[in-house]
């Protein structure tokens, strides 16, 4: 099958979805559709996935709202927001079908798109081409609902993501600290990098908080609480570093209401680290019952929670949850009508 994908690029540490879209890439080549990706750069996932499938090929069209695919095509997918309207445009132009991924719904439906393509001005444009898509691809069974009740689409088809699970088991052997908890937070996103600190410093315990923005002014603010001894900041860690620390630490702390679009949370699970985040449904579409959930934006519960997970830690039951999550399992449960 000829299959034209439309993505999205953003260079970030778990910008979005994006790193989710491009498991779904490799995992239709690794299927043996001919994938052709439509895109606005080179992005870092691309490389750095070669281990799991043959690569896709790329189709740099910049600006991508000029987007302009060519036959021939059987179908075209697409992910996230913009993408999905500027595909939705071309799948009528050339008369194929259109498959739209929204992921981690909740959020993606309830608050966070139509928020933001409100304000780029493809709000409408967004929910049209979502409702006249022949199929709306979610995240996971528990996801459908939220995204039914938002489109009222009739042909919504669960097929929930993975991780890049090659890259994780090849650091499976790194020692654990046993009481390290690894974070992952931004300054810029509201409370929740003061919510980690404060946590982190009323629990006995180490600490690595994993960021994309604002390193130098997060060290500060932890060197000013008397923290910088035993909590780090690692700014942009490659793959190998952050599956090194997923598997050296028992617990992962969010306060994330949307962050990493809820992959930070499966790659934790897959290592053994037991998440500790606030109560969402779509924490709980992802986690399960394997996770500590703290009630929102209460820091001290959050703080308590944490210290459960120090001190009931089972991280082979957190490891069999997140088995789920392997890169061959999403091959199986691939939707029948894009299966080979």
């Amino acid at each position: 099958m000829n299959i034209a994908f439309v993505i999205e690029n953003v260079p970030r540490l778990y910008s979005g979805g994006r790193v989710h879209g491009w498991l779904i890439i490799h995992a239709l080549t690794a299927m043996g559709h001919n994938v052709t990706v439509y895109t606005e750069g080179r992005p870092p996932f691309y490389d750095g996935m070669g281990t799991l499938s043959a690569q896709p090929r790329l189709n740099v069209q910049q600006p991508l709202k000029n987007l302009s695919i060519k036959s021939p095509v059987d179908i075209i997918c697409s992910f996230p927001i913009l993408a999905t309207a500027w595909a939705d445009r071309e799948a009528r132009r050339l008369k194929v079908p259109h498959a739209a991924w929204v992921l981690d719904p909740y959020v993606m439906c309830k608050k966070y798109a139509p928020a933001v393509a409100s304000r780029m001005h493809y709000g409408d444009d967004y929910l049209r081409a979502l409702k006249r898509a022949d199929w709306i691809v979610a995240s996971d069974d528990a996801a459908v609902p939220f995204i039914h009740q938002w489109t009222q689409h009739k042909k919504i088809v669960p097929w929930t993501p993975s991780i890049n699970s090659v890259a994780a088991d090849k650091k499976r052997g790194a020692g654990e600290k046993k009481r390290n908890v690894v974070a992952i937070t931004r300054l810029t996103e509201h409370k929740n990098f003061p919510h980690i600190v404060e946590a982190l410093s009323a629990v006995q315990c180490t600490g690595t908080i994993i960021t994309s923005f604002d390193a130098g002014r997060m060290r500060q603010t932890i060197s000013r609480r008397g923290l910088a001894g035993r909590v780090k900041v690692i700014d942009k860690p490659d793959e190998a570093e952050k599956f090194r620390l997923f598997w050296s630490s028992p617990v992962f702390l969010s306060a994330s209401q949307y962050e990493g679009l809820g992959l930070p949370q499966m790659e934790a699970m897959y290592c053994g680290s037991r998440p500790v985040v606030y109560d969402f449904p779509v924490m709980r579409e992802i986690c399960g019952d394997v996770a500590l959930y703290a009630r929102w934006r209460d820091v001290g519960h959050l703080t308590s929670q944490l210290r459960v997970a120090l001190e009931r830690v089972d991280r082979e039951r957190v490891r069999e949850a997140g088995q789920r999550y392997r890169f061959g399992q999403m091959l199986k449960r691939a939707p029948s009508w894009i299966s080979p």
